[in-house]
């Protein structure tokens, strides 16, 4: 199986985000979309499976992170306790543990 965030271009590089995560079945051709619960997740991306086989994303614009149960299709986000914080990409360490990466902020340099 594939997963992606779906997308869909509206003209020239102008993207118009449609809030899901997409999943191809490689061997039918079947393609299952999750919406998103709410409309300011409109722009999920950067999937990664956990270990127990969840997949984890970031809503970089919504601020939010979120997670989808495959074997039910059940989307569940959560919103950053930082304002404006951009999360964006996954990782999953060696015991298994979800990890969040964000996108360094101006305000967060040191001068």
């Amino acid at each position: 199986m594939a997963w992606w965030p779906t997308k869909t271009a509206t003209s020239g590089t102008r993207v118009n985000f449609k809030a899901h995560i997409g999943k191809l079945n490689p061997t039918t051709g079947d393609v299952t979309e999750y919406p998103m619960p709410d409309p300011a997740a409109r722009d999920p991306h950067t999937p990664i499976f956990d270990h127990q086989g969840i997949l984890w994303f970031t809503v970089q614009g919504g601020n939010m992170v979120g997670r989808l149960i495959p074997q039910t299709g059940e989307v569940t986000l959560v919103a950053s306790p930082t304002p404006k914080s951009r999360p964006y990409g996954m990782g999953v360490n060696s015991q298994g543990i979800s990890l969040l990466r964000r996108v360094r902020q101006p305000q967060d340099r040191q001068h």
